[in-house]
C-alpha cells in the first residue's frame, strides 16, 4: 500500500474511533461515581450485610418488569435564597409577612415563631419545615379522616405549595398516638411522599412528609431536588440476577433493629420493587437506580425470652450493571 493510501486507511479509523466514541457516550458510559452507603452496622441500618444463614422464601424473579436499561439523572439541591421570589412565595403559603422572619446568615436560614403558634424555617435554601402548636385537648380525639383521605389532602398540599414540581407517590404512613391511662388516642398521623423521575419512585434524599390534626394541616416537610436528564441509557441487571444477591444486600434495614443480622433465621420476601436513590448529600450528584426488596424477617429462638422476634425489612440491591 502506497503513503496516499495509508493516509487515507488511517482517516477512516481515525473517524472510526471517533463515531465509537460518539455512540459509546449515548449508550449511557459517561463516567458516574456509583452510590455506595455510608457503613453503619448499628441501629436499623447495616451495609453489606451477609444473610446466607437464614432461609430466604418467597421470592418472584418475575414480579417486576424492566426495561434492559434505564435513563439517569443528575440531581442537585433546589435553591430558596433569602428575599428571593421562591422564598417569598413560601411565606406568603402560609399566610406570614416575609418582613416578620428572621433571618441567621450562618445557618443560611429564614425562621418564622409567630403569635398564632406556628413556625417555620426554610433551612440552607432548599429544605422547609412548618409546624403547627397542638392543643392538648385534641390529643384525646382521633383523627377521624381515613389514610386514603389523609394521602389525598397530603398530595393537594404538594400540588399548591409553591414551586415544588414534578409527581409525587405516596411511601408511608405514620402517626401519633396519646394515653390518658383509660384511652389511647390517634390524634395525629402523617403521610410521606416521594417524588417521581422517570416513573421510578426516588428513595434517599429529598423525600416530604405532610402531618393532620382533625384541624388540618400540622406539619410539612419538604426537602426539594431538581433532576436532569443525563445523555443515553445505562445498562441495569434483572430483577433474577439481583435476586443472585439476596443474601448480600448493599443495605439492609429494619423497622425495629431488634434483631441481630447473625440471629435471622428466615426472610419472607414480600415486595420487590425497582427504584433510583438520591444519595446527594453523602457526595453523590447522580440518582441511580436498585432493586427495593421488602419482606419480614423471623429471628432464631431465643431461649431466655422464649420467644420468636419477627420484623419488617427493607433492603437494596444496586441495579446499575
Amino acid at each position: 500500500m502506497n503513503k496516499k493510501g495509508d493516509k487515507q486507511m488511517k482517516i477512516r479509523i481515525i473517524a472510526l474511533l471517533v463515531l465509537l466514541a460518539f455512540l459509546t457516550g449515548c449508550a449511557g458510559n459517561e463516567s458516574i461515581k456509583r452510590i455506595r452507603f455510608s457503613d453503619n452496622e448499628l441501629g436499623t441500618s447495616k451495609t453489606n450485610v451477609n444473610l446466607k444463614q437464614a432461609e430466604i422464601t418467597g421470592f418472584d424473579a418475575k414480579s417486576v418488569e424492566t426495561e434492559n436499561s434505564l435513563k439517569l439523572y443528575k440531581v442537585k439541591r433546589a435553591e430558596f435564597a433569602h428575599g428571593g421570589e421562591e422564598a417569598k412565595a413560601i411565606a406568603e403559603y402560609f399566610k406570614v409577612d416575609y418582613d416578620d422572619m428572621k433571618y441567621n446568615e450562618e445557618k443560611n436560614e429564614v425562621s418564622y415563631d409567630g403569635p398564632r403558634n406556628i413556625t417555620f424555617t426554610i433551612t440552607n435554601g432548599y429544605r422547609v419545615v412548618f409546624n403547627k402548636f397542638i392543643d392538648e385537648y385534641k390529643m384525646t380525639h382521633d383523627v377521624t379522616a381515613t389514610n386514603e383521605e389523609l394521602i389525598e389532602k397530603g398530595l393537594k398540599v404538594l400540588s399548591e405549595f409553591p414551586f415544588l414540581e414534578g409527581e409525587y407517590v405516596y411511601a408511608s404512613m405514620g402517626e401519633r398516638t396519646f394515653s390518658d391511662g383509660v384511652n389511647e388516642y390517634v390524634f395525629y398521623k402523617s403521610c410521606t411522599f416521594r417524588r417521581k423521575i422517570n416513573g421510578l419512585a426516588v428513595d434517599g434524599n429529598g423525600s416530604c412528609t405532610v402531618g393532620f390534626t382533625n384541624d388540618g394541616l400540622a406539619m410539612l416537610t419538604v426537602s426539594y431536588y431538581t433532576y436532569e436528564e443525563m445523555n443515553g441509557e445505562y445498562d441495569i441487571i434483572s430483577l433474577e440476577e439481583a435476586g443472585e444477591q439476596l443474601a448480600k444486600p448493599q443495605l439492609f434495614k429494619t423497622s425495629q433493629g431488634n434483631v441481630s443480622v447473625d440471629n435471622i433465621a428466615k426472610l419472607e420476601i414480600g415486595k420487590s420493587e425497582l427504584v433510583y436513590v438520591n444519595e446527594y448529600n453523602n457526595g453523590y450528584d447522580t440518582i441511580q437506580p436498585f432493586y427495593r426488596i421488602k419482606g419480614t424477617l423471623y429471628s432464631k429462638h431465643i431461649e431466655n425470652l422464649d420467644r420468636i422476634y419477627t420484623d419488617s425489612f427493607t433492603m437494596y440491591i444496586p441495579a446499575l450493571e
